[in-house]
């Protein structure tokens, strides 16, 4: 799978050695579009979300949850943003998360895609320290509105994440042909004090 041919791509990795602390807070890597009031779609499994699409009454307005790209288009230019290990984002802004929502960043910024890499923030199962170091990948295709040249901007979404995504292969195995083969077999046995034994 290939991108159209005017297209500019770019991936990027950002590596990140965090220390832990008690205090709230969350990160976000910020991806400025030059785009006027763009349409957005999402991947989601199974099917696309996005401006003027319906959604589940009630659902976040504030944050999207990715399967694998975003995509942002206006009048005059497609961008797609492609991530396998970042799934959140918030287009905009950056929301403050507590009822009623406020934005913490003093102007809207429609072409902007904030993905969300760790937070302690939410009184949930997180943990309440984080510390890790990982690296996190994106690609970025942008290309000018044509639609000869380019296609529906979401062909263009999916094609940049068809580049740098590895999905599972299924590979069939075949067990040899022998006469006598059991009836069971055991692959794992646990025997722990607390839990009884497993087999």
């Amino acid at each position: 799978m290939h991108l159209p041919h005017d297209a500019a791509r770019v991936d990027v990795e950002n590596r990140i050695d965090k220390t832990a602390t008690l205090t709230k807070e969350s990160a976000f890597f910020a991806f400025p579009f030059a785009l006027d009031n763009p349409v957005v779609h999402t991947e989601a499994t199974g099917g696309i979300l996005g401006t003027v699409r319906e959604t589940v009454p009630g659902s976040a307005t504030h944050m999207r949850a990715i399967r694998r790209w975003i995509s942002l288009s206006d009048d005059t230019h497609h961008a797609a943003l492609a991530t396998a290990g970042a799934p959140l984002v918030q287009l905009g802004g950056i929301v403050i998360p507590y009822a009623p929502y406020p934005q913490s960043l003093p102007q809207e910024e429609p072409g902007t895609v904030f993905s969300w890499m760790h937070s302690n923030i939410w009184d949930t199962n997180f943990p309440a320290q984080q510390a890790f170091h990982h690296t996190f990948r994106y690609s970025i295709a942008i290309t000018e509105a044509d639609e000869k040249a380019a296609g529906p901007i979401d062909r263009l979404a999916a094609r940049t994440t068809a580049l740098t995504s590895h999905p599972l292969v299924p590979v069939r195995a075949r067990a040899e042909t022998r006469a006598g083969l059991p009836a069971q077999t055991r692959f794992l046995t646990l025997d722990h004090p607390r839990y009884g034994s497993w087999a």
